[in-house]
């Protein structure tokens, strides 16, 4: 945005970028709270999923079940995630 009549520049971007950075982190904890009351087995999975970026068929290969039923779970546990979310 331009400013005053000298050509200045006022950075609202960075009011922008701090409030998301607060919210991303709100989120973050919330995240981690709900992923902590999850048991360790669906943990470990979206651990799998998310954090080790494996494909729904390398982790049916690991577990020795069939890349649909990984996404069954996936998509169950997430379900899970999100409920657990709305009560925060």
């Amino acid at each position: 945005l331009r400013g005053s009549s000298d050509g200045a520049s006022e950075n609202f971007h960075e009011f922008i970028v701090n409030e998301n950075t607060a919210e991303k982190r709100i989120m973050s904890e919330q995240l981690k709270k709900a992923l902590k009351m999850l048991p360790s087995k669906d943990r470990e999975l979206i651990d799998m999923l998310f954090y080790k970026e494996m494909t729904e068929r390398e982790c049916a290969a690991f577990y020795g079940i069939s890349q649909k039923n990984i996404n069954k779970k996936k998509q169950r546990i997430l379900s899970k995630i999100h409920k657990l979310l709305e009560q925060t």
